[in-house]
């Protein structure tokens, strides 16, 4: 019996390892998860265009004095001043200081600029009141760094803050996302990630019939016509061509029911 006992203490001491091997991990944040893309608007290449702002958010404790991080455009972008600027952002540009209401601002308010908000959803915000310096390393690439933390909460509240990219030159030929690259020391608490903050198509147009019903002999149809890029839709007569099927003919364009209706109506 007692050879049983022990061979049955020792089946439930591998079991017991077993499971204690089995039960997963917890995972760690993903650098990822720190950026965040608000938006990813299609853009035209060889434009100066407003792409995504993007929304950074660091646990308490995370980010330090010292702590540095570099945000870069894809090749031959540029931080231009301006939608309408040929002008590319200085660094003292970069360095300017603004306050509207409760956000502070460093940049071109109505361009590229770094937001740090007071409070984010009705929380502390750790990193307001901390000192940033911003250094132009290249026409498509800064480095950011908190150079003074003694007037921030970074230990006891999350850190949040926005990247506004306002006014970007898009390079001539460039297809595809458009992506920042986000890169950091390991000694840094910042991490490196890489987020797409617009796209170019080549810019398309789509029509849609909104009301699918069945044809009599007289029957208004309404077709939506919809850019996927600003300009997409070319400013000439002959920019959208459509063809009824056999049998049918042009009527009348407008709304029978409506008399006062125009027959073509914006929506955005």
């Amino acid at each position: 019996m007692l050879k049983t006992r022990k061979k049955w203490i020792s089946i439930l001491l591998t079991l017991a390892m077993l499971v204690g091997l089995m039960v997963p991990l917890a995972a760690p944040a993903s650098a990822a998860d720190n950026y965040t893309a608000l938006t990813a608007p299609n853009v035209n290449d060889d434009s100066v265009a407003t792409l995504g702002t993007i929304f950074a958010k660091f646990t308490a404790g995370q980010l330090k004095q010292g702590d540095s991080v570099i945000f870069r455009l894809p090749d031959n972008f540029e931080f231009r001043q301006a939608l309408t600027s040929k002008d590319k952002m200085t660094e003292a540009q970069w360095n300017t200081e603004s306050v509207s209401g409760n956000v502070y601002y460093y940049g071109i308010k109505d361009a590229n600029n770094i937001q740090i908000p007071e409070t984010y959803s009705s929380d502390p915000n750790g990193l307001y009141g901390a000192k940033l310096d911003i250094s132009v390393l290249d026409d498509n690439e800064i480095q950011v760094t908190i150079t003074d933390a003694s007037n921030a909460n970074l230990s006891s509240d999350d850190a949040v803050f926005y990247l506004n990219l306002g006014a970007v030159y898009v390079e001539s030929g460039f297809d595809g996302d458009i992506n920042v690259a986000i890169d950091a020391p390991a000694n840094s608490g910042f991490s490196s990630a890489s987020v797409p903050v617009g796209r170019v198509t080549g810019g398309t147009v789509s029509i849609a019939v909104t009301n699918v019903d069945t044809f009599s002999n007289d029957h208004f149809v309404t077709l939506r016509i919809k850019e996927d890029t600003a300009g997409a839709l070319s400013d000439e007569n002959d920019s959208i061509k459509l063809k009824l099927p056999s049998g049918f003919e042009w009527g009348t364009l407008g709304d029978a029911s409506k008399t006062d209706s125009s027959p073509i109506k914006t929506l955005w």
